[in-house]
């Protein structure tokens, strides 16, 4: 990639009405570190998780390219949990060497779907990159033509797996049927497993389940059969992951999964139980003073 101040785009989500409250860690450490970071709709809710964020978020980036035809890569923060601890110079030169032919994500430690039964996820991902390589949906970073182009194909899947045409019971043949390289002896399941205890639980919507709701969903469907698109930082590089407890200044690491501002960009799933967050809330806010 060929990254600068004036070609790359920054960007977090705040469709919440408290969105100042909820993104305040991650402006303040980006103000730090001199990055340019635009908030998408702020204040207004979504409904509907998955289709509104993708389909806003999909017309966001291509209105601001038609205002401004620089723009050639995007960096997207959908967390609230995410604080930046480099310079954006120091970002800029790290993102550099990955190929522009992916878009690249942050990585979960372990590996997480939406799915019950996720013997297909595991097979395509773990052949490549370990249980560790799951894509993380709430960062990542590429050509503003690979992203735009990632987008398309989740629309295609949620109108396909959600619409007029679908029917109860039939996901798992809808998918095979869809996705282009499914190999028979594959088995995918949708099951309605405790999605309590995960950062992707959103509740459940109307005339769909919730899974078929998320981004996060559609990003692991295209990571297992087009990794032409999808790839993850499995060296983090740039985006570190904590998947479990919130990393502290005086630990230098957090459970192993590496030292503490090696990469330029800290991201914690989210962390349960919940008092812990009130616990170690200090020690995070931290990093971004």
């Amino acid at each position: 990639m060929n990254m600068t101040n004036e070609n790359t785009l920054f960007a977090t989500i705040g469709a919440w009405n408290d969105w100042e409250e909820k993104t305040k860690i991650l402006r303040s450490s980006a103000r730090k570190n001199r990055v340019e970071l635009e908030i998408i709709d702020k204040g207004e809710r979504w409904y509907g998780y998955y289709e509104n964020k993708i389909v806003r978020l999909k017309r966001w980036l291509e209105n601001r390219l038609k205002e401004d035809g620089k723009i050639r890569y995007f960096v997207f923060v959908d967390a609230r949990d995410v604080v930046f601890v480099k310079p954006k110079a120091y970002l800029f030169r790290k993102m550099n060497e990955f190929s522009e032919r992916h878009v690249w994500f942050n990585l979960d430690r372990r590996m997480k779907t939406w799915t019950a039964n996720a013997r297909w996820f595991a097979h395509r991902i773990a052949l490549k990159y370990g249980y560790d390589g799951i894509a993380n949906s709430g960062m990542y970073f590429g050509s503003v033509r690979r992203v735009l182009d990632m987008l398309n194909r989740c629309m295609e899947l949620s109108r396909f797996l959600t619409g007029e045409e679908r029917r109860p019971g039939r996901i798992e043949q809808l998918v095979k049927e869809t996705i282009r390289g499914t190999r028979p002896e594959m088995k995918f399941e949708i099951g309605k497993g405790d999605t309590t205890t995960t950062e992707y639980a959103i509740g459940t919507y109307v005339g769909a389940e919730p899974h078929l709701q998320s981004d996060q969903f559609y990003i692991q469907l295209l990571q297992a059969m087009w990794d032409d698109i999808v790839q993850v930082d499995v060296e983090r590089k740039v985006l570190a992951g904590f998947a479990d407890g919130w990393p502290t200044l005086s630990d230098g690491q957090s459970n192993g999964s590496m030292p503490l501002g090696t990469a330029g960009i800290l991201h914690s799933p989210w962390m349960f139980p919940r008092t812990k967050i009130d616990e170690t809330k200090n020690d995070w806010e931290d990093w971004a003073r």
